[in-house]
């Protein structure tokens, strides 16, 4: 069985924290994102409400090989009346096409190919799922105070999908959504240890990766809602709800 630091080696390089760079230089962790190239071009995706502070007045970063990347282009998110809470978008995917005039700084960076999306429900539950992000109670200290540098560190773990009943009271559509059963308190790392979660903020936007009946890894969804409460799960939107947006930012480049 493979290690917690394995899993990190196969994860982790395709998924990148997202955060504000304050005029003071201070650094405000905002979430996580998954990095995907279709067709050669280059994409970030997260949950939409990550990226609806693209709107704020100061700008949001990646932290790639090459460097800090200022986040810029085109984006497509699901449709919204509120940005502040998204309580009407049961969706909340956010697709930003990267500027080709970037492509040189992604040379060293990992991005997922589009043929790892797993956009036919091929994963099988009974593999578990494993949830890799940026939460942001483990990054208040990931800025060197010398040399500004940012190490952000990482979040894995072991989930299964949650039964019927959660689906329910969440109101979730299995095709669209994945609830995946998470007691931050009584959860289990890769290698099977009880310990307990960090607070889930800033898990916002990472991937959810399943596995084929062959053991082949894909990305089930994009994280992008938690419960601690009566009912204790993490939301993800199925990777079936990513290529849209995908094709629509295609489209428009058309025009």
């Amino acid at each position: 069985m493979m290690n917690e630091e394995k899993f990190a080696d196969i994860f982790l390089p395709y998924t990148t924290a997202v955060f504000k760079l304050h005029r003071t230089n201070s650094i405000e962790f905002f979430g996580s994102a998954l990095m995907i190239q279709h067709i050669g071009k280059y994409y970030l995706v997260s949950a939409a409400h990550v990226l609806d502070h693209l709107n704020d007045e100061e700008p949001l970063f990646i932290n790639l090989p090459t460097g800090l990347i200022r986040l810029e282009g085109n984006i497509c998110s699901t449709a919204t009346a509120n940005q502040r809470t998204r309580r009407d978008d049961p969706i909340d995917i956010g697709v930003m096409a990267l500027p080709e005039s970037h492509a040189h700084l992604f040379e060293n960076a990992s991005f997922v190919t589009s043929d790892k999306l797993d956009t036919k429900q091929e994963v099988h539950a009974k593999h578990g799922y494993v949830v890799a992000g940026y939460p942001v109670t483990k990054n208040k200290n990931s800025v060197d105070p010398d040399t500004k540098s940012i190490n952000p560190s990482a979040y894995i773990g072991l989930c299964w999908e949650a039964d019927d009943d959660v689906y329910s009271q969440l109101n979730g559509h299995r095709g669209l959504s994945l609830a995946l059963n998470f007691n931050r308190k009584k959860v289990f790392s890769i290698e099977g240890t009880k310990r307990t979660a960090p607070a889930l903020n800033g898990l916002s936007g990472a991937p959810v990766w399943g596995f084929t009946k062959d053991g082949a890894a894909r990305v089930a969804g994009i994280l992008i809602e938690h419960h601690q409460g009566t009912k204790k799960c993490i939301v993800a939107t199925r990777s079936v709800c990513i290529m849209p947006p995908i094709e629509i930012l295609i489209n428009s480049n058309r025009l």
